[in-house]
């Protein structure tokens, strides 16, 4: 069980990584924080 924990904190943390270095997430932080 932890290790599937563990997997799906890992899968969860690539994706935000991948959508935080997109585009789209530039836009919505400038227009959340601008």
């Amino acid at each position: 069980m932890v290790s599937t924990v563990f997997v799906y904190a890992f899968s969860s943390l690539s994706t935000f990584a991948i959508f935080r270095n997109s585009r789209c997430f530039q836009v919505l932080y400038g227009l959340f924080f601008f």
